[in-house]
């Protein structure tokens, strides 16, 4: 009460504004920018497994909260040895999976040992592909996926991030954002592991779920920027290192983008669902780097957003010797 006497009216009324404006951000505004950060991971090391991964969290069809681990080795890395008339080449995958809850953690382990000999010797792609789904609690986890050569004893150890979505949310969700490429054999669509995307596929598919909490909304969109970067090196072999500081030297900037796509996901309803699916089919962008932006307004100060950033690479690279 002292401290309220020694305020002016003015004062007063422009603090009860600044609460009331931060009140409604703290409810309402869940816009998420972490910056140009990948949701996958790849170990490359002389003589190990060379390992990429990948993690989702999502709804299946139950109305269940699942993680997705998606795992792929090259096969080239796996030691096989003889074994009488057989090739012998054995993995272990085990993901140790944390869940974060403000200052504190709680994690599990899941470990699956698997024959690659058949696999070495069969797969043209020479990539071995495992997935994983598993119910789990919604929240933050952070996992860590290791990959033991059973010959050699050597691991590789990748982590990733992720968010599993509460169906029963009492505010709005947005799932993190995944790519599928077509599958040539299968011709269905299916995710895939990096953000380094080579061109040969025709095209893309984003995919994500929104929680809606039974809240309407005005707006959903989806955007790709491409974002300004070199697409030749700062220099030629023979010449001196070009410093950052120098003209030619590039690189990429973050800043400055070119929006290639956009489109509006939903109509302007007041929804009644709990989950809707976000499934946009985007023709493959030229070589270059992009980020996709998928954005639901409630109002003009509340809204979701989840971002993307991926490459899209030659599906064949050329070296002028």
């Amino acid at each position: 009460m002292f401290f309220v006497s020694k305020l002016t009216s003015t004062q007063l009324v422009n603090l009860i504004i600044g609460f009331l404006f931060l009140l409604i951000n703290l409810s309402c505004s869940s816009t998420e920018q972490r910056g140009p950060a990948r949701n996958s991971s790849q170990f490359y090391r002389l003589g190990y497994p060379e390992v990429t991964t990948n993690a989702i969290g999502l709804i299946n069809v139950q109305e269940q909260a699942v993680l997705s681990i998606f795992v792929q080795i090259g096969l080239n890395s796996i030691i096989t040895r003889k074994d009488g008339e057989e090739k012998v080449a054995k993995v272990i995958i085990e993901a140790i999976v944390e869940k974060i809850i403000g200052d504190q953690s709680q994690s599990f382990r899941k470990a699956y040992t698997i024959n690659l000999a058949e696999e070495i010797e069969t797969n043209i792609n020479g990539q071995f592909e495992f997935t994983q789904q598993f119910p789990i609690e919604s929240g933050f986890y952070k996992i860590a996926i290791q990959v033991t050569d059973l010959q050699t004893q050597k691991v590789a150890t990748v982590g990733v991030e992720t968010t599993v979505p509460n169906l029963d949310a009492n505010k709005p969700e947005l799932s993190n954002l995944v790519f599928l490429v077509k599958d040539k054999v299968s011709n269905e669509f299916k995710p895939y592991l990096t953000y380094s995307i080579p061109q040969r596929f025709d095209s893309l598919q984003l995919y994500a779920q929104f929680i809606t909490a039974n809240r309407p909304f005005k707006k959903a969109t989806i955007k790709i920027d491409r974002i300004l970067s070199d697409s030749l090196p700062a220099r030629r072999l023979h010449e001196q290192e070009v410093l950052p500081g120098q003209l030619p030297f590039v690189g990429i900037d973050y800043r400055k983008t070119n929006s290639i796509y956009s489109n509006k996901l939903f109509p302007i309803r007041a929804s009644s669902e709990k989950l809707l699916e976000v499934i946009e089919t985007l023709p493959m962008p030229r070589t270059g780097n992009y980020v996709a932006h998928v954005q639901i307004d409630y109002s003009d100060t509340c809204k979701l957003q989840r971002d993307l950033y991926f490459s899209v690479k030659p599906s064949v690279i050329f070296c002028l010797c």
